[in-house]
């Protein structure tokens, strides 16, 4: 496919190639899971199981790996993150007194 921009053909071309080194396609690396993600701990499973999918994954080229592992570390750390907050929300809520009907607490 021509582009009149040399760059946008560049991107194209590292793309393309890219692609062509990986493999395998990603509906070859498809999850089949049952998606219930009400929590942080959901999301830990499913990231869990598919770093694990992908350092199994032995057609996978190394740098191909090591982006998609690096991704998925970063929104790893995130969702600890969230989980703690998340947590730390639940206490506080199941601390907190109902509030009467006036509005006011004592």
């Amino acid at each position: 496919m021509g582009y009149k921009d040399p760059n946008k053909q560049r991107e194209y071309q590292r793309a393309w190639a890219r692609n062509k080194r990986s493999k395998v396609s990603t509906k070859e690396l498809a999850v089949e899971l049952e998606w219930r993600l009400e929590t942080a701990d959901d999301l830990k499973g499913i990231l869990e199981l598919i770093v694990s999918q992908v350092m199994g994954a032995e057609e996978l080229d190394i740098g191909v790996k090591g982006r998609v592992v690096a991704s998925l570390l970063t929104v790893g750390v995130r969702l600890l993150e969230v989980g703690s907050i998340e947590e730390r929300l639940e206490k506080l809520e199941a601390k907190m007194l109902p509030v009467p009907a006036g509005g006011i607490r004592k």
